[in-house]
């Protein structure tokens, strides 16, 4: 029997004191309720952002203290609270930080009344002690079915936001793939020409290139060197296979140098014959 009355002695200590740890949270989150109304109330960009910052400080020393004394529900709702003043903060336009800093107006509300619950302390208890301006907190009834509404209201306006967001994507989107799609075509268009060229440059360039190999050969039966002969019978015909897979500068490159292996071969067979005569 004294050791279930230890227990119990214990654990009421235990909460007690825990309550009084979370307790120290109350003056924090005062603060957080005045800096998101002031903010809310606020009317340009400027002024939302400079109490949501001030804001952002409380929430965050809420959330420390309520995670250290276990009331996880109101740790949440300030992180929330953070980070709907977070999101004020990086919107340029006042429409969209006004909407941010109602969310965490609306979450510093919330997170009053989970602290309530936490600690076992009234709400008339919290409003007697709040040394920090504010409007009145409303009763848990009221407060929960307005937060329902304007939660409502907050998912539609993101939802809508979003979906606004995926259709600037989808023509983003959409436009690169055309762009896309014309850049493909350009280039289909311009390798096809380039092609052609390739294939005109065969053609003449082997022409020409047999006509230099018969003469050099005439001029090495003339001279009687069959050295230069055997020289003469190089291979340059180039498949149209090769062509597709180079470009333009690469085909010219090809007989270019095959014009010059046929002279230079020439050249050192004539004058090998030159030594000899």
């Amino acid at each position: 029997m004294k050791k279930i009355t230890l227990f119990v002695f214990a654990f009421f200590i235990i909460s007690v004191i825990s309550a009084q740890h979370c307790d120290r949270a109350f003056s924090a989150a005062n603060y957080s309720v005045s800096h998101t109304n002031k903010a809310y109330e606020s009317n340009n960009t400027e002024h939302v952002r400079e109490w949501t910052e001030k804001a952002m400080e409380t929430f965050s020393e809420v959330e420390q203290i309520t995670a250290d004394c276990g009331c996880d529900a109101v740790s949440e709702l300030a992180y929330q609270g953070y980070e709907a003043c977070d999101r004020a903060q990086g919107e340029n336009l006042y429409e969209r930080s006004h909407f941010f800093a109602k969310r965490a107006k609306e979450k510093a509300k919330a997170m009053i009344i989970a602290l309530s619950k936490c600690t076992n302390i009234p709400l008339s208890d919290i409003e007697a002690r709040r040394n920090v301006g504010g409007e009145p907190l409303a009763s848990e009834n009221s407060y929960d079915a307005s937060t329902v509404q304007n939660d409502l209201d907050v998912q539609q306006e993101e939802l809508l936001r979003k979906q606004q967001e995926l259709i600037e994507q989808q023509k983003i989107l959409k436009k690169q793939l055309e762009d896309q799609a014309k850049q493909v075509a350009v280039l289909k268009q311009q390798r096809a020409s380039e092609l052609i060229q390739q294939k005109r440059i065969k053609v003449n360039a082997e022409v020409a290139l047999a006509e230099i190999q018969k003469n050099f050969e005439k001029l090495a039966t003339a001279l009687n060197c069959p050295e230069a002969l055997k020289a003469a019978r190089i291979s340059f015909i180039h498949t149209i296979g090769a062509l597709e897979k180079e470009s333009l500068g690469d085909t010219k490159s090809y007989y270019t140098l095959k014009l010059n292996e046929i002279i230079d071969k020439f050249n050192v067979s004539f004058s090998e014959c030159a030594s000899s005569w």
